[in-house]
């Protein structure tokens, strides 16, 4: 893959940001004594939000955005409504 950026653009990479990981969040974990596991936040939703404003603050909507993840099926369908333009490449 060969990624050419135009003048005042930036490359940005990211990766494992747990999107919709309801066990990563404090407040929908099941895991038992979880506290130096867990992000601490009091919804899954407040946690998924706080990631996206955070990529917002940083990404230029003329960015790019490498985000290296797995992603489960289920996760996929919160992507839609939220900020981030989603784009899926498989690699086998």
């Amino acid at each position: 893959m060969k990624i050419t950026l135009e003048k005042g653009q930036q490359l940005f990479f990211t990766s494992d940001t747990h999107y919709s990981h309801s066990n990563i969040c404090s407040a929908t974990t099941n895991w038992t004594e979880s506290s130096n596991l867990t992000r601490d936040f009091n919804s899954l939703d407040h946690m998924n939000d706080t990631l996206v404003n955070n990529i917002n603050c940083m990404v230029g909507e003329d960015d790019i955005l490498i985000h290296l993840e797995i992603l489960a099926l289920e996760d996929l369908t919160r992507y839609k409504n939220s900020e981030i333009e989603l784009f899926v490449k498989t690699f086998t």
